[in-house]
């Protein structure tokens, strides 16, 4: 959106000054957005997200794979993976920074189906799952 002439009065005349300033979109504006165009077809969550889901999640003895029937439900251990691989793929290893980029990130929006996990739940993840990941991890050549 450009904006044209801007008028103001300098002394008892009227000047005209041409602006083509680039001006963004009104903030509280409604705005339909599909998270699918956001994310390049080429992008490294997408193979992820191919990657885990072809996984056998089951078969690494993940815990919470079945649902019980009371409490809140727990988070999907492939898609705690998916965060974890992300994470590592891009070099980011902290739990707090994972979580901020949940926040932040529209690939991780993608492929975490909008989650954003606490920085506990991604340390926990990582601390028990450990040799479980390492097991999955040995399938896949980051590069």
């Amino acid at each position: 959106m450009y904006i044209g002439c801007f008028s103001y009065i300098y002394g008892s005349k009227l000047k005209n000054i041409s602006m083509n300033y680039l001006v963004g979109e009104n903030r509280n504006q409604i705005q339909m957005i599909a998270l699918e165009q956001l994310v390049a077809q080429d992008s490294w969550a997408r193979v992820i997200d191919l990657f885990v889901d072809i996984l056998p999640v089951d078969g690494f003895g993940f815990k919470h794979v079945k649902l019980q029937s009371e409490g809140r439900p727990p988070y999907n251990p492939a898609t705690l993976l998916k965060l974890y691989l992300y994470g590592y793929k891009h070099s980011i290893r902290s739990s707090r920074k994972l979580e901020h980029s949940c926040k932040v990130n529209v690939e991780l929006w993608w492929l975490l189906g909008g989650l954003t996990p606490s920085f506990r739940k991604i340390a926990y993840f990582r601390k028990i799952m450990r040799r479980l990941l390492e097991k999955s991890l040995g399938s896949l050549s980051l590069c």
